[in-house]
């Protein structure tokens, strides 16, 4: 078994390890997921259609952003080996740091979602909601390629927040991975579709990072964009994709000049 088999494991089994942790996650998350369902369950109490979007299409948005967040947003990577020094634990093996988190990364997101699709037909046995699904296999092609651009894109970003505790490690990073997650919770379109907002707002949103993680590949499933609006979204999502990677990089080997072990 190679050594970042062995890492997806370890991901796996630590899941299991501290298991009333993973519970508590799961039912936050579920807490989260029906705040958001039953705002807009009350929005259409009296409405047939919000902005552009019938009770059925909105449902279906609230549902597949969660779908998407599952799979974008699960990373459990901090900088707290950082400001510990338990980064030397890896700096010593032979392991890419950034490949072993990717891979722990990995073994999150599947029991992630194994717990998400449990859930999702626990709602819709009791809520029954009006969802419904891609009619054309390229609504799917697209909506799949677009979250794995979207994975990657969070896992860089993530990465560029932790190594933030490589200049201030006697704070972890908090204050500004703080911030970021904050932020991300609005921005990213998870908790309502960000073409509500008005169009000057939402024509930023077009060059900004954020509604890439969540909006557009759930917009892919809502069949919302065609034509060279697909292309831009993709050309838009490498773009910053590079931009992450590009700075993932720079952060990493600037960091590792200035890293002093702290706590070891």
């Amino acid at each position: 078994m190679s050594k970042y088999s062995q890492v997806f494991k370890l991901s796996w089994d630590s899941n299991f390890v501290y298991r009333f942790n993973f519970v508590l996650l799961r039912v936050r998350t579920l807490i989260s997921f029906l705040a958001i369902y039953f705002f807009w369950v009350a929005v259409f109490r009296h409405n047939n259609q919000v902005f552009d979007y019938s009770r059925a299409s909105l449902l279906t948005y609230v549902v597949v952003a969660r779908f998407v967040d599952t799979l974008v947003f699960n990373n459990n990577m901090t900088g707290e080996e950082i400001a510990s020094g338990n980064l030397n634990n890896y700096l010593i093996k032979p392991v890419s740091y950034l490949k072993y988190w990717f891979t722990r990364d990995l073994g999150d997101k599947l029991l992630s979602l194994i717990f998400f699709f449990i859930e999702l037909a626990l709602i819709m046995l009791i809520l029954r909601p009006p969802l419904f699904f891609p009619a054309f296999l390229s609504d799917w092609l697209l909506f799949l390629a677009s979250i794995v651009l979207a994975a990657f894109m969070y896992f860089y970003l993530n990465f560029l927040v932790n190594a933030f505790t490589f200049w201030y490690p006697e704070r972890g990073g908090w204050p500004l991975r703080f911030l970021v997650t904050m932020l991300l919770e609005f921005l990213t379109g998870g908790a309502f579709p960000l073409d509500i907002l008005p169009a000057q707002i939402y024509a930023w949103f077009k060059w900004l990072p954020f509604g890439y993680l969540t909006y557009f590949p759930a917009g892919f499933y809502l069949h919302k964009f065609a034509g060279f609006e697909v292309v831009r979204i993709f050309l838009t999502m490498f773009v910053w994709l590079a931009i992450f990677y590009f700075f993932t990089k720079l952060a990493w080997k600037k960091g590792l000049k200035v890293y002093g072990a702290y706590g070891r």
